[in-house]
């Protein structure tokens, strides 16, 4: 008598929410984190190879804490490009650039001098939409944005950081969706954020999820 084969595929994944743009539901969160910086590294090498530069967006979301991490240990990312990379983050807590609970300062220390990132490379967007804008046409001038990193917080929130303007010049959103915190907000996005998917709908053929 043949014994049956182990299914090692996870069978009780949730179904796909209903959201714009491309969904990957993995196993577990460090899968979803696999994924999420195997695209981001394609990205990155896809861009630098075609102009010379990345220009990479990120929110300051704890969760994402794990995921520079990841890219700082991880020997397959080795090769990311963080000499042509520039860094582009809003410090949506408002505290001093050098308080500890900035987000500026939670990123120097896990991402920007792990990475060694040149300083002419990083680039606080400021919380005045006005000067945002400004600022970033100043910096960027007409080159798109190539890519972002977000996490999703327990309230649906997840484009409250980025002005419009940087949604609508995405060619990859990846958005990170783990935990009990990233479960509850997926939830709330779905019951109660028409507006935030219509803005994130703006970037749908770059918009991917990465739920574990």
């Amino acid at each position: 008598m043949s014994e049956q084969p182990f299914n090692l595929e996870p069978t009780d994944l949730p179904d796909p929410p209903d959201v714009p743009g491309i969904v990957n539901v993995l196993g577990s969160a460090d899968e979803a984190i696999d994924l999420l910086l195997a695209d981001m590294l394609e990205a990155a090498d896809r861009v630098v190879e075609e102009r010379g530069r990345f220009d990479l967006v990120v929110s300051g979301d704890r969760q994402l804490e794990s995921v520079w991490l990841r890219m700082m240990l991880d020997p397959d990312l080795r090769t990311f490009p963080w000499h042509a990379t520039h860094l582009w983050f809003s410090d949506a807590s408002g505290a001093a650039e050098d308080a500890v609970e900035s987000v500026h300062a939670r990123l120097q220390e896990s991402l920007i001098l792990p990475s060694g990132l040149e300083a002419d490379h990083v680039h606080p967007i400021s919380n005045a939409p006005t000067e945002s804008i400004a600022s970033i046409r100043a910096d960027l001038g007409e080159q798109p944005f190539d890519a972002a990193m977000l996490a999703i917080a327990a309230d649906g929130g997840v484009i409250e950081c980025l002005p419009v303007v940087v949604i609508e010049r995405l060619t990859l959103l990846g958005i990170l969706v783990i935990g009990q915190g990233g479960a509850e907000g997926l939830k709330a996005l779905e019951q109660n954020s028409d507006q935030t998917s219509d803005c994130l709908g703006r970037c749908q053929d770059g918009l991917r999820w990465y739920i574990g």
